[in-house]
């Protein structure tokens, strides 16, 4: 009798680590633009690299929807190309639901005038966007650019 109840203990348990998977949305592919405006907080050089501490207040329109902050580090390097890494919070609608969301981002930049490319991943989220998974690609073009995303809600 004790090894059927743990026999049946166990198939319960394996059922229920199973299911959770399911529970999780289909994976949606997405995308949209936004708005690019940087104030430089401060600069400083260092072996021939110029680094610019910013801040940003913009937003998204597309997938993600709403107003954002961000803060990054560009560095601009002796041979031209610069490089970009930071952070950038958003209260967002994504697919009806509403709430805060934070991005981890890096980009490269092949030249002065050229356009800024890099990828993000979604670092967090919480209120209706608790469980946001995703990550994309951006292309800046100065005051504005556009992104792509793959993001799904997970349990």
């Amino acid at each position: 009798m004790r090894k059927s109840f743990l026999l049946l203990l166990a198939v319960v348990a394996v059922t229920a680590l199973l299911a959770q998977p399911a529970l999780a949305t289909t994976p949606t592919e997405g995308g949209g633009t936004f708005t690019f405006h940087p104030v430089i907080q401060s600069a400083r050089m260092a072996d021939g690299n110029t680094f610019l501490t910013a801040t940003a207040n913009d937003a998204f329109a597309g997938s993600f929807t709403g107003p954002y902050t961000e803060q990054f580090v560009f560095v601009a390097h002796p041979n031209g190309t610069a490089t970009v890494q930071g952070t950038l919070t958003c209260t967002c609608i994504v697919d009806g639901r509403t709430g805060t969301l934070t991005l981890r981002f890096e980009g490269t930049q092949a030249g002065p005038a050229a356009p800024v490319d890099g990828q993000f991943v979604v670092q967090d989220a919480t209120g209706g966007l608790a469980g946001l998974r995703g990550d994309g690609t951006f292309h800046d073009v100065g005051p504005a650019g556009t992104y792509t995303v793959r993001y799904h809600f997970e349990p």
